[in-house]
C-alpha cells in the first residue's frame, strides 16, 4: 500500500472514531450490551387514557400487578398487588 492511499484512509477513519466518540460521549450513541430479561424487569401490561393528562396503567414488576394512576403532578399507586386478582 502506497503513502498515497494509506492517508486518506486514515484520515477518514480518524474522522469516523471521532464522530463516534463524540456521539457515546453525549449519549446519542447506545454500545449494544448483553442484557437478559430478569425476573425483577418492569412492564406495562395495560393501559387507560382517562383525559389528555390522566391515564390508568397496570404495571408487572416481579411477577406482581399494580395499578398505577399518571398525573402531571407525579403518579400514585391505585391498587397493591395482593389485592388484585388478574383476569384469564
Amino acid at each position: 500500500m502506497t503513502l498515497e492511499l494509506f492517508r486518506p484512509i486514515v484520515s477518514i477513519a480518524v474522522v469516523f472514531l471521532l464522530l463516534a466518540f463524540i456521539l457515546w460521549k453525549f449519549g446519542k450513541l447506545r454500545l449494544p450490551t448483553k442484557r437478559t430479561a430478569s425476573p425483577e424487569t418492569l412492564s406495562r401490561c395495560a393501559h387507560l387514557t382517562l383525559t389528555a393528562q390522566h391515564s390508568l396503567h397496570v404495571v408487572s414488576y416481579r411477577g406482581k400487578d399494580w395499578v398505577v394512576a399518571t398525573f402531571p403532578g407525579g403518579c400514585t399507586t391505585l391498587q397493591m398487588p395482593q389485592e388484585m386478582d388478574r383476569p384469564a
